[in-house]
């Protein structure tokens, strides 16, 4: 079997875009039970990778893509476990950069897709569906470099909450900022942590504006798009 054979097999029954929805929602899932320490914190690096590898796969559907995708999320994973092995703080700070600047391209290179579309397909909304999601992955892994660089951003009703020790209350502790970003991003507001300090709540007040933003205008697009279609001369002059 040829090395891109499986993603082709997917991608032609749900999509390039269906492929990351599902690598997202995978994660979403897992997150309860990584939280709780029910699963083993290589899961989360699995999780990640695969949200790494379906993103940039779906931002440039191709082999280079998935091989790309591949040797960034080992690579990461490689330095995430060296960064709590020999405490080097900084090396954490770096990984959450990486992570960040990754999928602010990936969502520019599919906001592409939705912007460029002369009509509304299954692929469009899946773009526009994948973007809003991988928004609040962003504002995730924004939490954690504020929180690292500045600890004490973040915390719970009982005082700071993140210590980034090892290796198993970095996962957990970048979690609760993951479900914190998404909780901002849907407006329901379910966390176990809070914005702790003033720059902290700037930048959650953020995201929930991009949000709001991102949702107005792609459903602007979105209708624009469709009423385009309806009134688009269909014959020549008469």
């Amino acid at each position: 079997m040829r090395p891109l054979e499986p993603f082709r097999r997917l991608h032609a029954t749900i999509g390039k875009f269906g492929i990351l929805f599902l690598a997202i929602v995978a994660l979403f899932v897992a997150t309860p039970q990584l939280i709780a320490g029910r699963g083993h914190v290589a899961i989360l690096g699995v999780l990640t990778g695969a949200v790494l590898v379906a993103g940039l796969y779906a931002a440039s559907p191709g082999l280079s893509s998935i091989l790309l995708g591949l040797a960034l999320a080992v690579g990461d994973f490689a330095v995430g476990r060296f960064a709590f092995a020999v405490d080097l703080r900084w090396l954490v700070l770096l990984q959450s950069l990486f992570w960040f600047g990754t999928l602010v391209y990936v969502v520019a290179t599919i906001l592409g897709v939705v912007f460029r579309s002369r009509s509304v397909t299954e692929e469009t909304l899946g773009a526009a569906l994948c973007v809003y999601l991988l928004i609040g992955m962003i504002a995730a892994f924004a939490f954690s470099v504020v929180e690292i660089a500045l600890p004490g951003s973040f915390a719970t009703p009982d005082g700071p909450a993140f210590t980034w020790a090892d290796e198993r209350s970095r996962a957990g502790e970048f979690l609760h900022l993951f479900v914190l970003s998404f909780g901002i991003l849907s407006g329901s507001g379910f966390a176990a942590v809070t914005p702790a300090t003033g720059f902290a709540r700037n930048l959650a007040s953020l995201e929930a504006m991009i949000g709001q933003i991102y949702l107005a205008v792609v459903i602007a697009r979105l209708v624009g798009i469709q009423v385009a279609a309806k009134v688009e001369p269909t014959g020549g002059p008469e």
